[in-house]
């Protein structure tokens, strides 16, 4: 979509358009940082909950605690998936925001080192590099469709594998059943 049929459809003097965004990949770039910026400090916000509560809550609990303000994020940004859609097609795979990734990383090794003392710190990397990589995962699915209960059914899967992972994984091996 050209940039001054954006403005038509957002009800925008196209000159007002074309004096903040020299064309629509700008416009693009700039609604995903914006979006980015919001991720992020949900993010930092959910590093500074984590607490000894956080490691009495259900696997299940835990999870809707990590995911939930995602699916919310989501729910109110509903051009967030198309939008990364059509910056992962013009530009191939969007350039990462590495202060979001360390963010994330922070908050799952955070989450590790609460159900999972005793994990070494390569242990917690690649449990945290896990539970990245399945989310990514399951958002990247979501990127490829236009179908609200496709995303919706990948929503419910994504909590359904990380409470797995996350049972099999960050429950210390003492306690687990045989």
């Amino acid at each position: 979509m050209k940039l001054h049929r954006i403005a038509q459809r957002t009800c925008t003097a196209t000159g007002s358009m074309y004096h903040f965004f020299p064309d629509r990949d700008a416009l693009l770039r700039a609604l995903l940082e914006r979006h980015t910026r919001e991720l992020r400090t949900m993010m930092e916000r959910l590093e500074h909950e984590v607490g000894s509560e956080w490691s009495d809550l259900s696997t299940s609990a835990l999870v809707d605690r990590l995911i939930n303000p995602f699916i919310d994020f989501m729910d109110r940004h509903p051009d967030f998936l198309p939008l990364t859609r059509l910056v992962r097609i013009n530009r191939g795979a969007h350039d990462r925001d590495v202060e979001l990734d360390q963010c994330v990383s922070r908050l799952h090794e955070a989450l590790i080192a609460l159900r999972r003392p005793d994990a070494t710190a390569a242990e917690r990397k690649v449990i945290g590099l896990s539970i990245t990589a399945i989310s990514q995962g399951f958002v990247s699915l979501m990127t490829r469709t236009d179908d609200a209960a496709i995303v919706k059914l990948l929503r419910t899967e994504l909590r359904r594998a990380l409470i797995a992972y996350i049972d099999n994984t960050l429950i210390p091996e003492r306690t687990r059943a045989n």
